[in-house]
């Protein structure tokens, strides 16, 4: 079943971030990793409901710490903290063998809008398979990409400010992810006056 979803994500050209987990004060206080963490297993479980019609994963560890460029401890730990915040289950199933994961369908639904939609950012696949950059920057590049989708413009007005609010990451955190995105040469920036925020540019 594994080798058929990793079959299937491969055909997929984004993965979808959820706007409540990273958002909503219910989990203002939550690692930015294990919000990740979250959107790559709703990503694993839309795959395995086209396979199979299963709303549960089972995902070994090792391709887990893989995605997301972390130990396997490291895994085990926001998993941990997704569970605290109601938002999985894991279920042992036996000695050797991947356990179950199960998104909470009934908590996810509190976060839908009006429409009864889930809203999200898009992160491209060839960014999120790029090891080359952190969590934070593909977090923020996704935040970046709606943004720009909103705006309709070339270029954004964006402080570095504002960029640690909307990642829950202190400002210093905020400057070297802005730094890994220019640095892979994702985004350009460009400078402006005393006290005004940089400009910041799409580099297709």
């Amino acid at each position: 079943m594994t080798k058929a979803i990793l079959k299937s994500e491969q055909q997929e050209t984004y993965i979808k971030l959820y706007d409540f987990i990273f958002k909503h004060e219910d989990f203002y206080e939550m690692r930015l990793t294990s919000k990740y963490l979250f959107c790559v297993m709703m990503d694993y479980m839309s795959l395995s409901m086209k396979v199979s019609n299963d709303s549960s994963i089972t995902i070994p560890h090792e391709i887990l710490a893989d995605k997301l460029q972390v130990t396997g401890r490291s895994i085990t730990t926001m998993k941990n903290e997704l569970k605290s915040h109601d938002l999985i289950e894991e279920t042992f199933m036996g000695i050797g063998k991947v356990t179950k994961i199960t998104i909470n369908q009934e908590k996810v639904k509190q976060y839908r809008n009006r429409s009864g939609i889930l809203t999200f950012m898009l992160l491209p696949k060839s960014v999120y398979e790029n090891k080359d950059i952190s969590i934070s920057s593909k977090v923020l590049y996704a935040f970046l990409l709606n943004r720009f989708e909103k705006t309709k413009t070339d270029s954004i007005s964006l402080s570095n400010e504002e960029m640690s609010k909307m990642l829950n990451v202190s400002l210093s955190k905020a400057r070297k992810t802005k730094k890994e995105l220019v640095s892979d040469g994702k985004i350009i920036e460009q400078r402006r006056g005393h006290a005004q925020a940089n400009t910041i540019q799409l580099n297709d």
